[in-house]
């Protein structure tokens, strides 16, 4: 099992910070700057299971392409550990990588994919929108 989510931080009256899940593809992240874009407050978060027989250390990798596929940004973070829930339960691997301030070179979409041992396991599309003024979500 795999998922990605990005957490941004909420706006406005919201005390709670918001969760959208990119199971199934397009995010929006809202900005406020003109391009060369910086990402607001949030976060990657991925939770990835692993049966026992696959060990319980990997090398992990996540990168970011752009629209024409051309890789714009690489973290790689070798040998993380895979935690054991409970007898008879599968490994797992919580992980949060933080992307405030990131750099992205323009408004549009991109792609995120997440390397295990070298491997490609998943990948999920990111659009990045102009914020609305009004503070609603990008467009």
């Amino acid at each position: 099992m795999l998922l990605f989510a990005l957490a941004r931080k909420a706006t406005g009256l919201d005390r709670y910070p918001t969760i959208h899940e990119l199971r199934r593809g397009l995010a929006l992240v809202p900005t406020a700057e003109d391009t060369p874009s910086r990402l607001p407050e949030c976060c990657l978060i991925i939770w990835i299971e692993a049966s026992i027989g696959a060990g319980t250390h990997h090398d992990i990798a996540l990168l970011f392409r752009d629209a024409d596929g051309d890789e714009l940004h690489r973290a790689d973070r070798p040998g993380l550990e895979f935690k054991k829930a409970a007898d008879g339960y599968p490994l797992y691997l919580l992980y949060v990588i933080p992307l405030t301030g990131s750099k992205l070179p323009a408004f549009g979409d991109y792609t995120i994919e997440l390397l295990v041992d070298g491997l490609k396991l998943a990948e999920t599309p990111l659009y990045l929108g102009r914020a609305d003024p009004e503070g609603n979500d990008a467009t």
